[in-house]
């Protein structure tokens, strides 16, 4: 598990930035990742964002490379609850109504954006306006970034959300859990963005690598309740990258 702060990650950034690490990837990533990128939520959602002065901000309208980012935990025993092994579907159930406490808070906080969204949420209720708060190093000291999210895909083993309003990157996070061949489970997020605004743009590795901490530590509490009510977990597979927009527009082009 990385332990480094904001402070020595951003100096790690701009160091590897000099040294060549704005390069893209080129190779197109496995069509895994199609449902992701091209996600965007039914006309009734983006109404619903639109109405709240929250517009949809789709990945396609994005400036940049594409970030794809993958951290899950694999299980081996499920938890128990109340004397009994947890499904699947139970245990990302439980993920979601505790969601906000594996937010560390150092980093970011998760709240519904209004009274009226937190039922929603609660009930996995498509169209639920959520808000990161993230926080961000700055000189002369630290300031906050509001990024709003929308409900916009739930079933019992996943959900996505879609950002929208101002939220530094337009695109797509998915949150579920899934059987592996061996007989166990992974419980992972997954990411496809890029960003936002061009007045962003300088700050592009700064953003992803930020997001990139936010959900390794999100997974590292997810991992540490799942062991403290009795299930086992073996590894935290992990992968991230920056690939060239143009590699993927040619195969996941917008319908």
């Amino acid at each position: 598990m990385k332990q480094l702060s904001l402070f020595y990650s951003i100096i790690i950034l701009l160091l590897s930035f000099e040294n060549g690490y704005s390069q893209c990837i080129g190779a197109i990533p496995n069509s895994d990742w199609d449902l992701l990128i091209r996600h965007k939520p039914e006309l009734s959602i983006s109404n619903a964002a639109a109405a709240r002065n929250r517009p949809v901000l789709s990945i396609y309208n994005g400036i940049g490379d594409v970030n794809l980012d993958y951290w899950a935990i694999t299980i081996s025993k499920m938890p128990i609850v109340n004397g009994r092994r947890l499904t699947a579907e139970q245990l990302l159930s439980r993920i979601r109504g505790r969601f906000s406490t594996y937010i560390d808070r150092s980093l970011a906080v998760f709240s519904p954006s209004q009274p009226l969204d937190e039922p929603a949420w609660r009930a996995g209720t498509v169209g639920a306006l959520l808000t990161f708060t993230i926080k961000v190093p700055t000189i002369p000291g630290p300031t906050s970034v509001i990024a709003p999210v929308m409900l916009s895909a739930s079933t019992p083993t996943y959900w996505r959300f879609v950002t929208v309003g101002q939220h530094p990157v337009s695109g797509s996070r998915e949150f579920g859990i899934r059987n592996l061949p061996d007989g166990k489970w992974e419980v992972y997020t997954r990411g496809a963005d890029r960003i936002s605004s061009r007045h962003s743009v300088p700050m592009t590795h700064m953003i992803f690598e930020g997001g990139d901490q936010i959900w390794e530590k999100f997974q590292d509490k997810v991992g540490q309740d799942i062991t403290s009510i009795g299930g086992e977990v073996s590894n935290y597979p992990e992968t991230h990258g920056r690939y060239c927009w143009s590699s993927i527009i040619s195969r996941i082009p917008l319908q």
